[in-house]
């Protein structure tokens, strides 16, 4: 499988799915179904980064890989984050997102991993916030 999926973080919070090389849409859900048997295993919010780095491969039937992952989508999972991701796949999400699929409700791009880790920490920060706000009211 061109696509590895580990945990970033000793908490569980973040799951890394690195995809190197070509990639199929048989990897991909292969790798949605191992997440989000990961995410459901924890009780607590999981963050998923998608490294895209280290391919240029862009499979076809996008819309099929979403409509796969819409439907396994864990309740506990965060924002997922694109690295690196080409211009079809930034084009792919911005139509998912008007279409509003549930499973491109969090996603967001960025061009570094060290950009998605700050994205993560900035929403974390905002989310501890207002549940702070809302338990003083």
């Amino acid at each position: 499988m061109s696509i590895t999926l580990d945990w970033f973080n000793t908490t569980h919070t973040i799951l890394l799915a690195t995809f190197a090389g070509k990639w199929t849409l048989d990897d991909y859900h292969l790798m949605i179904d191992e997440g989000a048997s990961r995410i459901n295993a924890e009780n607590h919010t999981v963050h998923v980064i998608y490294d895209l780095t280290q391919t240029n491969t862009t499979p076809a039937h996008l819309m099929s890989a979403a409509r796969y992952a819409e439907k396994r989508l864990p309740e506990n999972q965060g924002i997922v984050i694109f690295v690196g991701a080409n211009v079809i796949i930034k084009a792919f999400l911005r139509m998912a997102h008007q279409m509003k699929l549930k499973a491109a409700r969090y996603t967001y791009t960025v061009d570094t991993l060290e950009d998605a880790l700050i994205f993560i920490e900035e929403k974390e920060e905002k989310e501890e916030k207002n549940r702070d706000h809302i338990q003083r009211d």
